[in-house]
């Protein structure tokens, strides 16, 4: 019996597939890295494990659970339960780290973490006033794309594997002509970086809405009534 400890407390994401009827892109399973002053018991050992299986057994129906630990030494991996109690049941191993299901999988299961929000790509086409509520019903919103450096790792780690051209995002001029901002009411500049080159252009006259090009992860001005499939963000 020893105390586990753990310096850092990051966010660690595992890749896993995950078919759905509503969705055709890559699902993840994200795992929070826990501080060492979480209490975690062992309740299976399993030996020489990789930590992508390790998790895929904490997720496994046979043995359900919410949390898993990993030793670096021994590749030994170990599904536990948090505890009340400020004791670590487990080997006193320093390489020992240990895990727990993102909080994205509570929220909704057709949701995954990225960097502090959750999203979720749904290949179901539909207008983007029809996308825009069905991000509303379920607490959230369209994808809001407002930064290269943050939000395009997120396109494109979610958007692994997705054919389609474009996916409505969450921006549009319909409450003030000509002024552009993110459905938090958030301002976007014509001359943000986010936007392809020569865009917004109104091209068709009523080009009121904006969806994402998934070949160049720019976003360009589209008239709302075509339909697209669509990304929805939960804020955590």
């Amino acid at each position: 019996m020893g105390y586990v400890k753990i310096a850092l407390v990051v966010t660690v994401a595992i890749v896993t597939t995950v078919s759905s009827s509503s969705n055709t892109g890559v699902q993840k399973s994200t795992w929070q890295l826990l501080p060492s002053s979480t209490a975690v018991v062992m309740t299976v050992a399993l030996e020489t494990r990789s930590k992508v299986e390790c998790a895929a057994a904490c997720s496994g129906e046979s043995v359900p659970c919410v949390t898993f630990c990993k030793s670096a030494n021994t590749n030994t991996c170990y599904l536990a339960v948090e505890m009340a109690s400020p004791v670590n049941i487990l080997p006193n191993d320093v390489s020992i780290k240990c895990y727990r299901k993102g909080p994205c999988s509570s929220l909704n299961t057709e949701y995954s973490d990225y960097g502090g929000r959750c999203l979720k790509y749904s290949a179901v086409r539909k207008d983007y006033a029809s996308a825009s509520a069905q991000c509303q019903s379920d607490g959230g919103h369209l994808f809001h794309y407002k930064s290269l450096a943050w939000d395009k790792p997120a396109a494109q780690e979610l958007l692994q594997g997705v054919t389609s051209s474009a996916t409505w995002v969450g921006a549009d001029r319909l409450a003030v002509e000509g002024n552009w901002q993110w459905t938090d009411g958030t301002p976007l500049s014509p001359v943000a970086d986010t936007w392809m080159s020569g865009e917004p252009n109104n091209d068709e006259g009523s080009e009121y809405c904006a969806h994402l090009w998934l070949s160049v992860l720019r976003i360009n001005d589209e008239t709302c009534t075509r339909v697209f499939p669509y990304i929805c963000q939960i804020d955590l």
